[in-house]
């Protein structure tokens, strides 16, 4: 395929939202929303494909069942036309010496304040969040954030993630008060419009060519926010069964990324 016929904004965007190996519904109205305010992406691959499908639901209001396995074969499609232009293999050879890496445990940070927000469908009621014990009243909540343990970053919605990191106290960001790893994390996850990955396990991992957000479980693939050849941070997915990277990109740190999170899993 021609590099110049690919839009890489919107194959970063993919990559982005099914970096779990899901699609939610409000990944696929952040998909729509995307692709309808951006026409150089809906003529340019993969958003050629995924607008096809995506007007009709964006013009709709809905997405039927039959609509929402649809897209979700689109994204394979174009997750395998990925694998064709760039494997993504590591074939881990990269051996780590455990006593160089600085390890840092992140919890989900605790505020005894309830809020509302507001949905992206007009005729829902508002989100009820609950910083405190980490719970939101959002469907996406309800299917894949609920059973992660108490205070970890899985249990993250993309509500919850970004009333944490709008949270104020006397005109501050409270995000000052946090451990600063885990303020950053938020801080990450929230500038992206993302929800964490619901997993149970979540570290910064450092060595002295740099570092790593991390999260994993005992599910095939694990979460990675790292610095991109342009030194911006980016959301990458790892896949701790195949070892590859989710679309065949991965963060210049990945031999070290990928070691110890086979090392960890």
């Amino acid at each position: 395929m021609d590099p110049n016929d690919i839009h890489m904004g919107t194959l970063r965007l993919v990559r982005r939202v099914t970096a779990d190996g899901e699609l939610s519904l409000e990944e696929i109205w952040d998909l729509a929303q995307y692709l309808n305010g951006n026409e150089t992406a809906q003529h340019k691959w993969p958003g050629n494909r995924l607008w096809r499908q995506l007007e009709r639901a964006y013009e709709d209001g809905e997405i039927s069942p039959e609509e929402h396995r649809h897209l979700g074969d689109i994204i394979v499609e174009v997750e395998e036309a990925c694998a064709e232009i760039s494997t993504g293999a590591t074939h881990i050879e990269h051996r780590i010496d455990l006593a160089s890496i600085a390890v840092t445990d992140l919890k989900l940070p605790i505020l005894n304040q309830t809020v509302l927000q507001e949905p992206r469908d007009p005729d829902t009621e508002k989100y009820a969040l609950d910083l405190r014990n980490h719970t939101c009243t959002c469907p996406d909540w309800f299917t894949r954030h609920k059973n992660v343990p108490q205070g970890s970053f899985g249990r993250g919605c993309k509500h919850i993630i970004r009333a944490l990191g709008q949270a104020r106290e006397d005109g501050e960001p409270i995000t000052k008060q946090w451990d600063p790893r885990s303020a950053k994390l938020v801080s990450l996850i929230a500038s992206l419009e993302l929800g964490a990955d619901p997993l149970a396990h979540w570290q910064h991992a450092a060595t002295p060519d740099g570092g790593a957000y991390l999260g994993w479980d005992n599910t095939e693939w694990a979460s990675v926010f790292a610095r991109n050849h342009e030194n911006q941070y980016e959301h990458y997915g790892f896949n701790l069964e195949d070892d590859h990277w989710s679309y065949g990109e991965s963060p210049p740190l990945a031999d070290f990324v990928s070691a110890y999170l086979k090392h960890k899993a």
